[in-house]
């Protein structure tokens, strides 16, 4: 009776009609492809071990509105699928491997580890993923770091990017050389296939903003002295196309849109400016940050330039953040770009994507295997870390819908054991011939003050498979 009567979850919702919503859609998905074993135990800080777990997996995309939940869920084109699977004739989803749910909404996520913990113990890492060299087969990751042993917290003077290497996808990630000095941070890697350059998208550009200055936070955690690895912290700062952070036509300093170039995955980097806030102050977009390069591979296929904007400056961060999208108006990573607006057809005219479905902030777009660009986002504050986006236009610049239900959730199973995390934010992707391959966040423990960066295999072949109650991809 009560999940009869359990309606579609809104953009908002309380923790205890969640965890009904969540409970009536597991029951809905065991009746319909058949139950398997269920151990729910509590573990230590009152967390139940449900590690075949999937959030809300018979809830529906924002335009679509029913009045409760359905074990049956009936599609109408491969949009109704957000574009994860194709709808078959019968008016079901057939989902690709690495999604699941009557809509193809959750991912299939396997083990996590911890991908890259800092340069030294106590150090708290926050964003970044890996590219592959396909001569040596390393893998070089790039992330945000907080200096001076100092947490999240200090990251608007702190912050740094760093190159680290591994030998697996997965990590451990080694500590290598710090590429931008403070105050660089919202590192995103992209691979130019044309000139074969790695490019960083990110925010600053190596120096601190006048009347600041980095904390140091080291006395904090003076009993890690004897456990930090010792390094060569190489400080390859990199050389500019332009003078950094500086806006056009006389407006002055202000926080800008960067992307740094190089022929080698170990640099050395040049930093170009590409974006700029509009210099009227009181219109979107105000304030630029959290940016990500899609680099477009096809004369059909602009390169596009996602970011967050906001509304109210000059907070550029937080409850009042949109994600937004800028298309290369010249199909070069250098721009110039224009802003990709959406009609709403009401006569309010153009507006930013999800001024209607809430807010939500550090996306990732990327390209799958039938041409269509996806979005994951950190999911409308609070209400779940992971936010999904389609677009059914292939260049990426109009038809975007958003979920209304988490990707993922804030539990994973690190190494085997599982975890609640208090923030699941920044989500990276690796991607494997329009597939993706592992999920990257930096996240946050609730009894832990320090960050890192997480690696979570995406199962290539569909669900994981329970062992000994822990989720792990097949082969």
């Amino acid at each position: 009776t009560l999940c009869a009567a359990q309606p579609v979850p809104p953009v908002v919702m309380s923790p205890t009609a969640r965890l009904a919503v969540w409970v009536c859609s597991v029951l809905a998905f065991d009746a319909s492809v058949g139950a398997l074993p269920r151990s729910v135990a509590p573990v230590g800080g009152g967390v139940l071990d449900v590690p075949e777990k999937r959030p809300l997996t018979d809830t529906q995309h924002t335009t679509v509105s029913p009045t409760k939940q359905s074990t049956s869920w009936t599609c109408t084109s491969n949009a109704s699928c957000q574009l994860n699977g194709v709808c078959a004739g019968n008016g079901s989803c057939v989902c690709d491997p690495q999604w699941s749910g009557s809509n193809c909404s959750v991912l299939n996520l396997g083990l996590s580890t911890a991908a890259y913990t800092g340069m030294d113990k106590g150090t708290s890492t926050w964003g970044g993923h890996p590219v592959q060299d396909s001569a040596t087969g390393i893998w070089h990751g790039y992330f945000a770091e907080m200096t001076n042993h100092c947490g999240l917290e200090a990251w608007k003077t702190n912050s740094i990017i760093v190159h680290a290497t591994s030998a697996t996808v997965t990590g451990p990630f080694e500590f290598q050389n710090i590429v931008q000095p403070a105050w660089s941070h919202n590192p995103l890697v992209a691979h130019d296939p044309s000139s074969g350059e790695i490019l960083i998208a990110h925010i600053g550009c190596g120096t601190i903003a006048a009347g600041r200055s980095p904390q140091n936070c080291t006395a904090q955690h003076r009993n890690n002295v004897s456990d930090h690895r010792p390094r060569q912290h190489r400080n390859t700062k990199p050389t500019s196309d332009l003078p950094p952070c500086e806006c056009s036509s006389g407006v002055g300093s202000c926080q800008t849109l960067q992307v740094m170039r190089s022929a080698s995955p170990s640099g050395p980097f040049v930093d170009t400016t590409v974006a700029w806030p509009l210099t009227n102050t009181s219109a979107w977009p105000s304030a630029l940050s959290n940016p990500t390069l899609l680099i477009g591979e096809t004369p059909d296929h602009p390169t596009l330039l996602g970011f967050n904007g906001n509304l109210a400056p000059p907070n550029n961060h937080g409850p009042t953040s949109h994600p937004g999208i800028l298309v290369s108006a010249s199909d070069s990573w250098r721009g110039p770009y224009v802003l990709a607006n959406r009609s709403t057809g009401d006569g309010r005219g153009a507006v930013h994507y999800l001024e209607d479905h809430g807010y939500a902030e550090d996306s990732v777009m990327y390209r799958d295997s039938r041409g269509a660009v996806h979005m994951l986002l950190h999911g409308f504050y609070d209400t779940f870390p992971g936010a999904h986006g389609w677009s059914t236009d292939p260049t990426g610049q109009t038809g975007w819908e958003f979920s209304a239900s988490a990707v993922y959730e804030s539990q994973a199973n690190l190494d085997g054991k599982l975890v609640t995390f208090g923030r699941r934010e920044r989500p990276q992707v690796v991607v494997k011939n329009g597939a993706i391959t592992h999920l990257f966040n930096g996240v946050q423990s609730s009894q832990d003050p320090s960050t890192f960066n997480m690696v979570t295999e995406v199962c290539q072949t569909g669900p994981p498979l329970l062992d000994s109650g822990v989720p792990v991809c097949a082969p």
